[in-house]
């Protein structure tokens, strides 16, 4: 995954990889606005809200990790060569 080919000293994304990225994932949070000032949303519990709520961010994370490999191929490729890398030493 994107995270972990992230945190590869070795393959550090560039400054527009970054903001590509930071963008799409900001952007998805923000339309959690109206999520969190509904009704509905209100007369939960505070845990289930908790759990919503990170279970969307997470979600929001991971679309942005794969608009991110596909905006930027160096990036799918890298992610790509690291699964196979790790499925080959488990061999």
């Amino acid at each position: 995954k994107m995270d972990k080919y992230i945190k590869d000293k070795e393959h550090l994304l560039t400054d527009e990889e970054k903001a590509f990225y930071i963008d799409e994932w900001t952007d998805r949070n923000k339309l959690l606005n109206s999520l969190v000032t509904s009704k509905a949303f209100l007369s939960l519990p505070e845990g289930i809200q908790r759990d919503t709520l990170e279970n969307h961010i997470n979600s929001n994370k991971r679309k942005a990790s794969k608009l991110t490999m596909v905006r930027f191929q160096r990036i799918f490729k890298g992610a790509f060569d690291l699964k196979r890398s790790d499925l080959m030493t488990r061999i």
